[in-house]
């Protein structure tokens, strides 16, 4: 088990299986096991436990992707993650309200933000409906909320929106209906040029690719429905 570890380690700091072999070498005697993986020939054979047959593996492709997978793990564990709300909005007609960016036209969204530090979420919601569309929280109601769901910002959109300081968001979906009357929606925010209410499918189909995930698992989660294509 050491010798794996070390192995392991090894390659995590860029050294090579030659590499490795060759330190574990001393006056011509290797000091792995005698049925080490690691040894060269590279393609040799190893006891599947669970079978009775010999099967011939290429381990050193096997290390190559366990290499990697350890790099992805390591890189998983730092991504930064902004918490999130998102406000799904429904009349009285089953449809929710969609938002068009002023920054990128044609793109459709929730109205969303990120939640402050001593906020709640449930708090977050309403204050980001009331800056980003003018409809006051007495107009809302809270009737459900989604687990958190995350997605990860392509690289142009994460520089753009905040010079890479997020790497992502984790966001709660709720569920809002509005009042039939009373409430008035602004013509235009800081975020938004223009509104909208549509279907739950259609505003599935106008959410940008790296997001579409987040809404189709949110809203079968908050209406219970198949939201997939």
């Amino acid at each position: 088990m050491f010798v794996y570890k070390s192995f392991f380690l090894a390659l995590t700091q860029g050294e090579s299986v030659a590499e490795f072999i060759e330190a574990a070498t001393v006056d011509g005697r290797s000091l792995l096991p005698e049925r080490s993986p690691i040894q060269y020939p590279v393609f040799c054979e190893v006891e599947a436990l669970e079978f009775t047959e010999r099967r011939r593996l290429n381990l050193e492709t096997e290390l190559s992707l366990c290499y990697f997978a350890a790099v992805f793990v390591c890189w998983s564990l730092n991504v930064n993650l902004r918490q999130n709300a998102a406000a799904v909005i429904e009349n009285s007609q089953g449809l929710i309200l969609a938002c068009e960016r002023r920054n990128i036209r044609g793109a459709w969204q929730l109205p969303q933000g990120g939640i402050d530090e001593g906020e709640s979420a449930e708090e977050a919601v309403l204050r980001e409906v009331r800056e980003e569309t003018g409809i006051e929280s007495k107009f809302l109601k809270i009737v459900a909320k989604s687990s958190k769901v995350s997605y990860l910002f392509p690289h142009t959109v994460s520089w753009q929106s905040n010079k890479g300081k997020y790497d992502g968001q984790e966001q709660i979906y709720f569920h809002i209906r509005i009042a039939d009357s009373g409430w008035k929606l602004a013509r235009k925010t800081e975020e938004f040029v223009s509104f909208e209410w549509i279907t739950k499918k259609e505003m599935i189909k106008r959410i940008v690719p790296f997001k579409k995930e987040c809404y189709i698992k949110a809203f079968s989660e908050l209406f219970g429905e198949n939201y997939e294509d």
